[in-house]
């Protein structure tokens, strides 16, 4: 299924730009492509955990990948990231 295209705006740390560079340069897509494809798959299992955990949370300012918050962001998302690998180790075991 296409849906619309929407183009934004990221700020990415300078080694990951230079690895998404090799990555989509050698496999022959845009930077664009790639990251759209990667998204796409891996998005969809984490958006209910984080229905879960936004129900829960009082903070609703928006933190950026800087300074002090790159830890508590790192760590927000590798715990969404386990949680959803965990929910569906389950969906496809059982």
């Amino acid at each position: 299924m296409t849906s619309k295209t929407v183009r934004i705006t990221v700020s990415l740390p300078s080694q990951v730009v230079s690895n998404l560079d090799y990555i989509s340069t050698t496999i022959g897509v845009s930077r664009s492509a790639f990251l759209s494809s990667l998204l796409s798959e891996s998005l969809p299992p984490i958006v209910p955990l984080v229905q879960i955990v936004a129900s829960a949370s009082k903070d609703g300012d928006s933190k950026r990948f800087r300074g002090a918050a790159v830890s508590a962001i790192n760590d927000a998302v590798s715990r969404l990231v386990s949680g959803s690998e965990v929910l569906q180790d389950d969906l496809f075991t059982k």
